[in-house]
């Protein structure tokens, strides 16, 4: 999901596009890691607790990202226009951005213990292929997931923060 860097697109059209992505998240990626990793449990042997954590951690990280896609969505990203259209206050666009980098913070310390228990997303050479494709998936959800935080932070965010 790569971001165009275009310097001079307005804030609405960032929007827009940052919305799109998320959009995918919660429509497409995020549903079928959640269908992998309740396959994946279910068909779980005695000695793969990993598998327990993984799913606990997805369930978290699913469930942080939706409630954080949504609060952007709803409040930070319409603030953000109405300060530009000078109708919000900047002290209130600074303190939403301020709550979504600290919600961003909590989301990659997920992805980090998603990777370490997953061993960088290495499944062992004996795993089934279920496991293996929900390794790939969350692969790419953690890839996806830094470039949204990172456009987000230096992009969308650029501006209102200390």
């Amino acid at each position: 999901m790569p971001f165009t860097h275009d310097m001079n697109k307005n804030s609405f059209a960032l929007i827009r596009e940052i919305k799109s992505v998320q959009n995918q998240l919660l429509v497409h990626d995020l549903p079928l890691i959640d269908q992998l990793t309740t396959l994946v449990l279910r068909n779980a042997t005695v000695d793969q607790s990993e598998l327990r954590e993984i799913r606990f951690l997805f369930v978290k990280l699913l469930s942080m990202l939706s409630v954080h896609i949504q609060r952007e969505s709803k409040i930070v990203y319409p603030t953000l226009l109405r300060h530009e259209a000078d109708a919000a206050p900047l002290s209130l666009a600074v303190e939403h951005v301020t709550d979504s980098l600290k919600e961003h913070d909590q989301i990659m310390d997920v992805l980090r213990q998603l990777r370490q228990v997953t061993h960088n997303y290495r499944p062992d050479y004996r795993a089934s292929s279920e496991i293996k494709l929900t390794y790939e998936k969350l692969q790419a959800l953690e890839k996806a997931t830094i470039e949204l935080i990172h456009f987000e932070n230096t992009q969308a965010y650029d501006g209102y923060t200390a």
